[in-house]
């Protein structure tokens, strides 16, 4: 799913850089060192925007201003970061509210991340059994 997304976003031309609450509220890519923003707007089109690295920006910092998260209820956030490995490491962002990210999660953003913000779908009863520990897991 989110290999779709992110190819989706990939394959979109045209970049944009935002610095105001708002996605929608773009403007020209800088120069220097970017990570990009994955998300589905209102309308349900995936969006992907080209963000500028200003000194130390963290995924917390770069989804309050962005103000993704506002629009749904719930979210997934994951990082995708390159490294020496042929795949990308994966880090998932746990949030502590709808609008926050837990400070253990909130990571500083390097250059060439990808932050994936998608609808989160699982139900109250998939935490339930998550929260079980070693006997929710199925192994």
């Amino acid at each position: 799913m989110f290999w779709a997304i992110l190819g989706l976003a990939i394959s979109m031309t045209g970049c944009a850089s935002f610095r105001s609450a708002s996605p929608s509220d773009a403007k020209p890519a800088l120069d220097g060192p970017t990570c990009t923003l994955v998300y589905r707007d209102k309308k349900e089109e995936v969006k992907a925007v080209k963000v500028p690295l200003d000194g130390a920006v963290t995924v917390g910092r770069l989804l309050e201003e962005s103000n993704v998260l506002a629009q749904r209820r719930r979210n997934k956030v994951i990082i995708y970061r390159k490294t020496d490995h042929p795949d990308p490491l994966r880090l998932e962002i746990e949030l502590e509210s709808r609008k926050k990210v837990k400070e253990e999660f909130n990571y500083a953003l390097q250059p060439d991340d990808q932050i994936i913000v998608a609808p989160d779908t699982t139900s109250p009863i998939d935490h339930l059994v998550k929260g079980l520990g070693p006997l929710g897991r199925g192994r």
